[in-house]
């Protein structure tokens, strides 16, 4: 079974990171921290206004196709649009257009949650996807 993915090259996996299938993603936070549910993803994008205007607040300002709208990462974020791996197609999507990031929360039997945001758009949506899909993860600091 394949756990991850690199995003398409060496450079790019040093710019954002590794995707993940979401059974991998529950696991690969360091010790002390997890994927957060989206619950907690909701915690976060509340005090900034909320998830139709949050994803601006998490992205950075350079990295993301333009116009990059509403980035001005105030909250320190520095989300950056790392794509995903479509399983279906078995291929990369959308790297510099938008960022998808796992929560540890299940929706339906091959299912999860995660939150995206877009170059195009300052929200942060909550949807679910496929586990097979690889995404980006943030890890939060356990209690």
């Amino acid at each position: 079974m394949i756990i991850s993915w690199r995003i398409t090259s060496t450079n790019n996996v040093k710019i954002y990171g590794y995707l993940y299938v979401w059974k991998t993603a529950k696991t690969a936070c360091p010790s002390g921290w997890h994927l957060p549910s989206d619950k907690e993803w909701t915690t976060l994008t509340d005090p900034l206004g909320g998830k139709a205007v949050a994803g601006g607040k998490l992205k950075s300002i350079k990295g993301w196709k333009s116009p990059n709208n509403g980035a001005i990462n105030s909250s320190g974020f520095t989300a950056l649009p790392g794509g995903y791996r479509c399983f279906i197609y078995s291929s990369f999507k959308s790297i510099g257009n938008e960022g998808y990031w796992w929560s540890s929360t299940k929706y339906a039997t091959f299912s999860a949650f995660y939150r995206k945001a877009s170059y195009y758009y300052n929200d942060l949506g909550s949807y679910h996807e496929n586990e097979a899909d690889g995404f980006s993860v943030r890890c939060i600091m356990d209690k």
